[in-house]
């Protein structure tokens, strides 16, 4: 019986790998690698499975060995930067999310991911021109939309963050962030019922969310509905202290 080509192994692996059968996939990527051990794709999508086991230092030295063999392929970059990211390596992430940008400038997702890591910098200027860039390319990108608002909302943009969150909602109207974040910024504008009503949706999305409920109880105290909020968000036992609300990211 013949033995089955690299192609026709790769190919297999490759299903395993979309399938969540990780360990025939690693399996399989391994014995490519033995055989010949430069393919670059075998060597990055070992990397992108050891990320998913939670070997992300793994995950790095695969892929960028595989950057090493085929530089100019922008998802082994962009791969690269979310891996960094992770790691908290913001600065080589942006990078690396840059130079996928700079080979392949129309991922919107790449740019989302950018915006991301200068977030985490609290380079709030290029976070947005960022996020803008993916929605320019991705105009219905409800998670590029809310993740704008949360940059727009720190640098403080409220009615224009106010205006990206309802956008998200519109578009995809089961995003648990952007109610979440929606009722916060619309607590600190005052505007208490809307702010309450967006939490009450959000904990429909999501009942079992702490974030959302703490956020919901810190809406209803504001409001002096006390004897509601206490359910929601217990204070600590010195006092009545009102719950900060807590900003969620959404992530693709």
């Amino acid at each position: 019986m013949a033995q089955p080509t690299i192609q026709q192994t790769f190919d297999l692996a490759l299903q395993h790998h979309q399938a969540g059968r990780l360990r025939e996939a690693e399996q399989l990527y391994r014995q490519i690698l033995a055989q010949q051990p430069d393919h670059a794709e075998a060597l990055h999508l070992s990397g992108v499975l050891a990320v998913q086991a939670g070997r992300l230092d793994a995950g790095v030295e695969f892929i960028r060995r595989a950057i090493a063999i085929c530089s100019t392929n922008a998802f082994y970059h962009s791969n690269l930067g979310k891996v960094l990211r992770d790691k908290g390596q913001l600065d080589q992430a942006i990078d690396s999310y840059r130079q996928a940008i700079r080979l392949k400038p129309d991922l919107a997702e790449v740019h989302f991911n950018l915006g991301n890591a200068l977030k985490d910098k609290e380079q709030l200027q290029e976070a947005i021109a960022s996020y803008r860039q993916a929605i320019r390319l991705k105009p219905d990108y409800a998670e590029a939309h809310c993740n704008l608002a949360n940059a727009l909302k720190d640098n403080e943009q409220l009615d224009q963050a106010i205006a990206s969150y309802r956008q998200a909602i519109r578009l995809k109207p089961g995003l648990f962030e952007a109610h979440c974040n929606l009722g916060n910024a619309l607590r600190t504008k005052g505007q208490l019922d809307e702010a309450i009503g967006s939490h009450q949706r959000a904990i429909g999305l999501k009942p079992d969310s702490a974030e959302a409920h703490n956020n919901l109880g810190g809406a209803l105290m504001d409001k002096g509905q006390l004897d509601e909020a206490m359910p929601v968000a217990k204070p600590s036992p010195c006092g009545a202290t009102t719950p900060k609300p807590t900003t969620i990211s959404a992530m693709p």
